[in-house]
């Protein structure tokens, strides 16, 4: 690393005379939603982000076979991609420290998690969503960003109960800013989600169960919990034992308070498992 470094400049290029264009390849890798509430849809994501640096290159044979190193993303040179249309207001970089990868014929690969937030267009029950990708100085003629893989990786996705994903795509255009003579490579990912269920709910938001502290006790957020018919069949029958409806005094059908405790137990048991 010490001979690999020396005299390196992280700020410019890897670029030269004869090859002055930096190709990038740009893939975004989705593993959960995390919410969608008033047609905000929140996603955790990895962000692969792959160039060719020819001034990190070694002889592995001299190097006791040495293939790939690790390094810390603020000593080389990093193409500038920015999400354009992040709804969050920032960055999205969950951890923006991370070391990336250096192999030795110079290929770097970078991959940093990445919330992204975006307004989407709802139809329906179908949600159509976008985020686009750029480099933020580099026109055209210094860096070209692509996508090969044509759709959003899901191979590290973990499946949503609510939330069913219909289509992915993604697709490279250039783009014309004012006052500026070139265009812009631009990559725009496009997803197409729906609720699974007709009768959604508003948002989607981490399930939290009340803790059931007595049989008094109301409960919130109950239109989240499905009660089967035989489960409010039991809770009318032991308010009716509790009034002493249905029987009168003495006569054997009041519970006991071992039958109580009991009740209660199973009662707490339901809710820990659901």
């Amino acid at each position: 690393m010490e001979e690999l470094f020396y005299e390196y400049n992280s700020e410019a290029r890897p670029a030269s005379v004869r090859q002055p264009l930096v190709k990038v390849s740009h893939q975004l890798t989705l593993t959960r939603i995390i919410s969608l509430r008033e047609d905000l849809l929140v996603i955790d994501t990895w962000q692969v982000i792959a160039w060719r640096d020819p001034r990190l290159v070694w002889d592995r044979n001299y190097y006791d076979f040495v293939e790939t190193i690790n390094v810390d993303p603020s000593k080389i040179w990093k193409p500038d991609i920015v999400n354009f249309d992040n709804a969050g207001g920032n960055s999205g970089l969950i951890y923006d420290n991370l070391p990336l990868t250096i192999k030795y014929d110079g290929d770097v690969v970078y991959v940093p998690p990445t919330r992204l937030t975006t307004q989407c267009q709802p139809y329906g029950d179908v949600y159509h969503c976008i985020w686009t990708f750029g480099s933020w100085t580099h026109d055209i003629k210094k860096l070209d960003i692509n996508n090969t893989y044509g759709a959003i990786d899901m191979s590290e996705y973990e499946e949503n109960s609510r939330i069913a994903i219909i289509d992915s795509s993604v697709k490279r255009t250039l783009k014309k800013y004012a006052y500026f003579p070139n265009r812009y490579a631009i990559l725009t990912y496009n997803i197409t989600i729906r609720w699974k269920d007709a009768d959604r709910f508003e948002g989607l938001e981490p399930l939290q169960m009340p803790a059931v502290v007595s049989k008094k006790s109301e409960l919130q957020n109950d239109e989240h919990i499905p009660v089967s018919g035989s489960i409010l069949a039991n809770a009318t029958d032991q308010s009716d034992m509790e009034k002493g409806e249905g029987g009168s005094e003495g006569d054997g059908d009041t519970p006991t308070e071992e039958e109580q405790s009991s009740n209660e137990e199973e009662s707490t048991d339901f809710w820990d498992t659901y």
